[in-house]
């Protein structure tokens, strides 16, 4: 849940604090309506990417629907693979694994979310 003071410039929805993030609706038949809270952080049109890389699409999701969710494998030849971008540690040091133990980056960039895509 987000809390904001609905300004833009305080809270969570400040653009800046938001980059290479992917929004979709995962109900089937749920659409993008104007004056959502994505908007606030996602500024480009539904299915562009804004100037801190972050794209809002309706029900195209990037997760992989053989696995049980909420089990967020990515998709073959979804938009959020090489789409993200390697972290750093509050210490600076890069982080190298996704979330089970395998190599972060295996593209020309990080996938979006916690797994890399095999």
């Amino acid at each position: 849940m987000f809390s904001d003071d609905n300004t833009g410039t305080t809270g969570c929805f400040v653009p800046a604090r938001f980059d290479h993030n992917y929004f979709w609706y995962s109900r089937l038949g749920a659409a993008h309506t104007a004056g959502e809270d994505v908007q606030k952080v996602a500024t480009a049109a539904v299915g562009t990417k804004d100037g801190n890389s972050n794209e809002v699409n309706d029900t195209v999701s990037c997760y992989d629907s053989a696995f049980v969710q909420p089990d967020f494998h990515i998709v073959a030849g979804s938009q959020c693979i090489d789409f993200g971008v390697a972290g750093t540690r509050l210490d600076g040091s890069p982080i190298t694994t996704d979330i089970v133990n395998g190599t972060r980056v295996k593209g020309a960039a990080a996938d979006v979310g916690a797994f890399e895509k095999e």
